[in-house]
């Protein structure tokens, strides 16, 4: 077996506010049962899941905000205070309100139960679904299981497979190495990671943020 690629101590560089010690392992296992195995594909897939989980803090999708912060982040759903103000620090009300109806959301509070979950903030019950039959594992009547790392871990390597990601970021043949391995990394790998986001993530949102974790994983997980 070839030697792990996520241990505890590559994460604690990558991620030093995590729980590196727990959270690795899974990270590896699930890796590895999703063909997630070399380093180009290891560091394309965690600079994704460091945005969405706050560098592999969260499993559950932060949605307590202010009003005026509602009006900014959803404009067109809160475009004033006062539209805003029955879903302002109220998760529950806010989940249901921006996801229902959508995605395959279709009960009540289907929004909140199935809201960003594990450290792909995989959303709504479709996705749970595909995910259920993915894994073998019943994430819609137990939603709850998405939000550990050893069960989210693996939804979050199942949702990158299922998405044919590893392709996308794989070596293109007219690459070079450059002066130094920032050159090297967006010269090579941002148009990578542009395309995969728009995959994994419906659009651009977070794409500079996964730019500059590809950077620094790419100095821990470089290729061999």
């Amino acid at each position: 077996m070839n030697a792990p690629l996520i241990t505890a101590a590559r994460l604690q560089l990558f991620a030093r506010r995590s729980d590196y010690m727990a959270v690795a392992p899974k990270l590896e296992a699930a890796a590895r049962r999703f063909g997630i195995d070399t380093p180009r594909e290891v560091r394309h897939w965690l600079a994704h899941l460091h945005v969405e989980s706050q560098g592999f803090t969260r499993l559950v999708e932060n949605l307590n905000y202010s009003a005026k912060r509602l009006t900014q982040v959803w404009p067109s759903r809160f475009p004033s205070l006062a539209a805003a103000a029955p879903y302002a620090n109220n998760p529950r009300a806010l989940a249901n309100k921006v996801y229902g109806g959508r995605g395959g959301n279709i009960a009540p509070d289907d929004g909140w139960l199935f809201r960003g979950s594990g450290p792909g903030q995989i959303t709504f019950r479709g996705n749970f679904a595909a995910a259920s039959r993915g894994l073998g594992i019943d994430l819609v009547g137990r939603p709850e299981l998405m939000r550990t790392w050893a069960t989210g871990a693996m939804a979050a390597a199942w949702f990158w497979e299922s998405k044919g990601l590893n392709r996308i970021v794989a070596k293109d043949d007219d690459e070079r190495i450059r002066a130094t391995l920032e050159l090297t990394i967006s010269e090579n790998e941002f148009d990578d990671v542009r395309d995969a986001r728009v995959i994994y993530n419906g659009g651009l949102h977070g794409f500079d943020e996964v730019k500059r974790q590809l950077l620094r994983a790419a100095t821990i997980w470089g290729d061999e």
